[in-house]
């Protein structure tokens, strides 16, 4: 989930070194993992752009791993901290204000640069110049909108994402937008998907 332009961070030819999932031990590149970090007052806390200057440890976005890590206290061991570890329940929520945060952020920046499209005939427009490649429809959108957007989604195979009530998405982009949005350019598109599908799946810990 590092944003637009996520490929070209990479250097052709050169293989993105590896990371641990400190519960499994599965290896990857930094991208398929959460990262975690502990803040200068003690407390544990996922770092979702991976850039905190601050040592870290790596571990799969799941449930079960999040749980064994816990278990195992890989967080204080791995980051060489004393002390208790948060509960599971205090982590996932830890992680979804994380997610959240990001997650808006990446909204301005593709509204600024005019690749995110916002109410009904604007995303409308967009799925039908072909140019739509992530819908995004709140959980109080109107029936009659959702549904087309539910057509589109299996009739073009066109992503769709649930996100946050009109109210938190205004409030946390400072500007009134609808319930329904259209992400054009792909790279945003991944990462949106990728954020808001996690954030989703979190709420359920």
């Amino acid at each position: 989930m590092s944003g637009e332009n996520s490929s070209s961070d990479r250097t052709p030819g050169v293989k993105e070194p590896e990371r641990t999932c400190a519960a499994c031990g599965k290896k990857s590149v930094k991208d398929d993992f959460l990262r975690f970090v502990y803040s200068p007052e003690g407390r544990l806390i996922c770092d979702v752009r991976k850039k905190l200057q601050s040592r870290g440890v790596y571990v799969c976005p799941e449930k079960d791993c999040i749980k064994k890590a816990l278990k195992k206290k890989a967080f204080s061991r791995f980051l060489k901290i004393e002390g208790a570890e948060p509960s599971l329940g205090e982590l996932a929520e830890n992680i979804g204000e994380s997610l959240e945060g990001y997650l808006f952020g990446l909204m301005k920046m593709a509204f600024k640069s005019g690749k995110l499209k916002s109410g009904a005939s604007a995303v409308f427009d967009a799925a039908d110049k072909g140019n739509a490649r992530l819908f995004m429809i709140s959980g109080d959108a109107g029936r009659s909108v959702r549904e087309k957007i539910e057509y589109l989604n299996r009739e073009r195979g066109i992503d769709m994402v649930l996100i946050p009530d009109k109210l938190l998405i205004a409030e946390k982009m400072g500007k009134a937008v609808t319930a329904v949005m259209a992400v054009t350019d792909g790279g945003f598109a991944e990462s949106l998907k990728k954020g808001w599908r996690m954030r989703e799946e979190v709420k359920t810990w």
